[in-house]
Protein backbone atom coordinates (compact mmCIF):
# COMPACT_ATOMS: atom_id res chain seq x y z
CA UNK A 1 0.00 0.00 0.00
CA UNK A 2 1.57 3.34 -1.02
CA UNK A 3 1.56 6.34 1.26
CA UNK A 4 -1.29 8.13 -0.51
CA UNK A 5 -3.52 5.05 -0.30
CA UNK A 6 -2.72 4.79 3.39
CA UNK A 7 -3.28 8.52 3.77
CA UNK A 8 -6.67 8.30 2.03
CA UNK A 9 -7.68 5.37 4.26
CA UNK A 10 -6.66 7.31 7.34
CA UNK A 11 -8.72 10.30 6.29
CA UNK A 12 -11.78 8.16 5.71
CA UNK A 13 -11.33 6.53 9.11
CA UNK A 14 -11.02 9.83 10.92
CA UNK A 15 -13.69 11.82 9.06
CA UNK A 16 -15.98 9.03 7.88
CA UNK A 17 -18.55 8.83 10.67
CA UNK A 18 -20.75 11.54 12.15
CA UNK A 19 -19.27 11.08 15.60
CA UNK A 20 -15.74 11.36 14.24
CA UNK A 21 -16.65 14.46 12.23
CA UNK A 22 -18.00 16.09 15.37
CA UNK A 23 -14.79 15.13 17.18
CA UNK A 24 -12.61 16.63 14.44
CA UNK A 25 -14.64 19.85 14.42
CA UNK A 26 -14.46 20.12 18.20
CA UNK A 27 -10.68 19.66 18.20
CA UNK A 28 -10.20 22.19 15.42
CA UNK A 29 -12.40 24.94 16.82
CA UNK A 30 -10.64 27.72 18.75
CA UNK A 31 -12.19 28.96 21.98
CA UNK A 32 -14.97 31.53 21.66
CA UNK A 33 -13.63 34.95 20.88
CA UNK A 34 -10.10 33.68 20.35
CA UNK A 35 -8.22 35.15 17.35
CA UNK A 36 -5.84 32.17 17.39
CA UNK A 37 -6.59 29.00 15.44
CA UNK A 38 -5.56 25.42 16.21
CA UNK A 39 -2.16 25.96 14.63
CA UNK A 40 -1.31 29.02 16.72
CA UNK A 41 -1.91 31.51 13.89
CA UNK A 42 -3.28 34.79 15.22
CA UNK A 43 -6.19 36.02 13.09
CA UNK A 44 -6.54 39.79 13.39
CA UNK A 45 -9.56 40.38 11.20
CA UNK A 46 -10.67 38.32 8.21
CA UNK A 47 -8.38 39.60 5.48
CA UNK A 48 -9.37 39.52 1.84
CA UNK A 49 -7.70 40.58 -1.39
CA UNK A 50 -9.73 42.38 -4.04
CA UNK A 51 -8.39 42.37 -7.61
CA UNK A 52 -10.00 44.79 -10.06
CA UNK A 53 -9.24 44.29 -13.74
CA UNK A 54 -8.43 47.42 -15.72
CA UNK A 55 -8.87 48.14 -19.44
CA UNK A 56 -5.43 46.65 -20.16
CA UNK A 57 -6.40 43.31 -18.64
CA UNK A 58 -4.13 43.78 -15.62
CA UNK A 59 -5.29 44.12 -12.04
CA UNK A 60 -5.16 46.68 -9.26
CA UNK A 61 -5.11 44.98 -5.85
CA UNK A 62 -6.89 46.25 -2.75
CA UNK A 63 -7.03 45.11 0.87
CA UNK A 64 -10.29 44.41 2.73
CA UNK A 65 -9.74 43.90 6.46
CA UNK A 66 -12.99 42.04 7.21
CA UNK A 67 -13.77 40.88 3.69
CA UNK A 68 -12.96 37.23 4.36
CA UNK A 69 -15.50 36.70 7.14
CA UNK A 70 -18.08 35.68 4.57
CA UNK A 71 -18.56 36.35 0.88
CA UNK A 72 -21.08 39.18 1.18
CA UNK A 73 -18.42 41.57 -0.13
CA UNK A 74 -18.91 39.96 -3.56
CA UNK A 75 -22.47 41.22 -3.67
CA UNK A 76 -21.39 44.74 -2.77
CA UNK A 77 -18.66 44.62 -5.39
CA UNK A 78 -21.16 43.47 -7.99
CA UNK A 79 -23.24 46.58 -7.25
CA UNK A 80 -20.16 48.83 -6.97
CA UNK A 81 -17.46 47.20 -9.10
CA UNK A 82 -14.72 49.82 -8.54
CA UNK A 83 -13.22 48.87 -5.15
CA UNK A 84 -10.97 51.93 -5.18
CA UNK A 85 -13.80 54.32 -5.75
CA UNK A 86 -14.03 57.16 -8.24
CA UNK A 87 -15.26 60.76 -8.24
CA UNK A 88 -18.75 59.49 -9.06
CA UNK A 89 -18.67 56.21 -7.15
CA UNK A 90 -17.32 56.05 -3.60
CA UNK A 91 -15.18 53.15 -2.43
CA UNK A 92 -16.66 50.39 -0.30
CA UNK A 93 -15.95 51.42 3.31
CA UNK A 94 -14.43 48.01 4.02
CA UNK A 95 -11.81 48.27 1.25
CA UNK A 96 -8.61 50.29 1.27
CA UNK A 97 -8.74 53.52 -0.73
CA UNK A 98 -5.25 53.06 -2.13
CA UNK A 99 -4.24 49.98 -4.10
CA UNK A 100 -1.60 47.62 -2.74
CA UNK A 101 -0.29 47.07 -6.27
CA UNK A 102 -1.21 48.00 -9.83
CA UNK A 103 -0.44 46.51 -13.23
CA UNK A 104 -0.54 42.95 -11.88
CA UNK A 105 -1.21 40.14 -14.35
CA UNK A 106 -3.29 37.10 -13.44
CA UNK A 107 -0.36 34.74 -12.93
CA UNK A 108 1.37 37.26 -10.64
CA UNK A 109 -1.84 37.74 -8.68
CA UNK A 110 -1.95 34.09 -7.62
CA UNK A 111 1.78 33.41 -7.46
CA UNK A 112 3.11 36.56 -5.79
CA UNK A 113 0.30 38.45 -4.06
CA UNK A 114 -2.24 35.95 -2.73
CA UNK A 115 -1.11 34.18 0.45
CA UNK A 116 -3.40 31.39 1.78
CA UNK A 117 -1.95 31.93 5.26
CA UNK A 118 -2.79 35.65 5.24
CA UNK A 119 -5.88 35.98 3.05
CA UNK A 120 -9.16 34.23 3.74
CA UNK A 121 -10.85 35.28 0.51
CA UNK A 122 -10.07 36.63 -2.94
CA UNK A 123 -12.52 38.62 -5.05
CA UNK A 124 -11.70 39.14 -8.72
CA UNK A 125 -13.70 41.96 -10.32
CA UNK A 126 -13.91 41.71 -14.10
CA UNK A 127 -17.17 41.85 -16.06
CA UNK A 128 -18.62 40.12 -13.04
CA UNK A 129 -17.28 39.13 -9.61
CA UNK A 130 -15.60 35.77 -8.95
CA UNK A 131 -14.88 34.63 -5.40
CA UNK A 132 -12.20 32.24 -4.21
CA UNK A 133 -11.34 30.65 -0.88
CA UNK A 134 -7.60 30.30 -0.19
CA UNK A 135 -7.05 27.08 1.78
CA UNK A 136 -3.91 26.99 3.89
CA UNK A 137 -2.41 23.52 4.32
CA UNK A 138 -0.93 24.16 7.80
CA UNK A 139 0.57 22.43 9.69
CA UNK A 140 2.33 21.46 6.43
CA UNK A 141 3.61 23.87 3.80
CA UNK A 142 1.48 24.95 0.88
CA UNK A 143 -2.08 25.83 0.08
CA UNK A 144 -4.76 25.89 -2.59
CA UNK A 145 -7.24 28.40 -3.99
CA UNK A 146 -10.73 27.11 -4.79
CA UNK A 147 -13.52 28.89 -6.61
CA UNK A 148 -16.77 29.27 -4.67
CA UNK A 149 -20.23 30.62 -5.43
CA UNK A 150 -20.57 33.90 -3.49
CA UNK A 151 -24.32 33.96 -4.04
CA UNK A 152 -24.88 30.61 -2.31
CA UNK A 153 -23.82 30.70 1.34
CA UNK A 154 -24.13 26.93 1.63
CA UNK A 155 -21.49 26.47 -1.09
CA UNK A 156 -18.87 28.43 0.84
CA UNK A 157 -19.76 26.63 4.06
CA UNK A 158 -19.48 23.26 2.32
CA UNK A 159 -16.01 24.03 0.96
CA UNK A 160 -14.71 25.30 4.29
CA UNK A 161 -16.19 22.49 6.36
CA UNK A 162 -14.84 19.78 4.06
CA UNK A 163 -11.37 21.28 3.93
CA UNK A 164 -11.10 21.97 7.66
CA UNK A 165 -12.08 18.39 8.46
CA UNK A 166 -9.61 17.04 5.92
CA UNK A 167 -6.78 19.28 7.10
CA UNK A 168 -7.41 18.31 10.72
CA UNK A 169 -7.30 14.65 9.76
CA UNK A 170 -3.90 15.33 8.20
CA UNK A 171 -2.70 16.80 11.48
CA UNK A 172 -3.84 13.70 13.35
CA UNK A 173 -1.97 11.43 10.95
CA UNK A 174 1.15 13.58 11.19
CA UNK A 175 0.98 13.47 14.97
CA UNK A 176 1.11 9.67 14.87
CA UNK A 177 4.06 9.69 12.45
CA UNK A 178 2.03 7.78 9.86
CA UNK A 179 3.00 10.21 7.08
CA UNK A 180 5.75 12.72 6.45
CA UNK A 181 5.02 16.42 5.93
CA UNK A 182 5.96 16.20 2.24
CA UNK A 183 3.68 13.21 1.68
CA UNK A 184 0.85 14.93 3.56
CA UNK A 185 1.17 18.07 1.42
CA UNK A 186 1.18 16.05 -1.82
CA UNK A 187 -1.87 14.10 -0.80
CA UNK A 188 -3.70 17.23 0.35
CA UNK A 189 -3.19 18.71 -3.11
CA UNK A 190 -4.57 15.54 -4.69
CA UNK A 191 -7.54 15.47 -2.32
CA UNK A 192 -8.40 19.10 -3.01
CA UNK A 193 -8.12 18.64 -6.77
CA UNK A 194 -10.24 15.47 -6.83
CA UNK A 195 -12.87 16.78 -4.40
CA UNK A 196 -13.21 20.13 -6.16
CA UNK A 197 -14.33 18.37 -9.38
CA UNK A 198 -15.28 21.12 -11.87
CA UNK A 199 -14.43 24.04 -9.58
CA UNK A 200 -11.50 26.23 -10.49
CA UNK A 201 -8.49 25.15 -8.40
CA UNK A 202 -5.05 26.75 -8.25
CA UNK A 203 -1.98 25.98 -6.18
CA UNK A 204 -0.04 29.23 -5.60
Amino acid sequence: MNVCTYFHTGLEFITGGAANRRHVQAVAAPSAGSPTDRWGVVRMGHRALVARQGPDGRYALYYAHWGGADLSLARRLADSPDPGGSPTQPADPGISDDPLAVGVDRDELFADHLDPLVHEALFVVEDDVTAYRPLWFGPVDGGAVVGVDPWAACDDERVRAWFEGTRDAVADLLATGAVTEDAAARCLRRRVRSWAADREVLFP
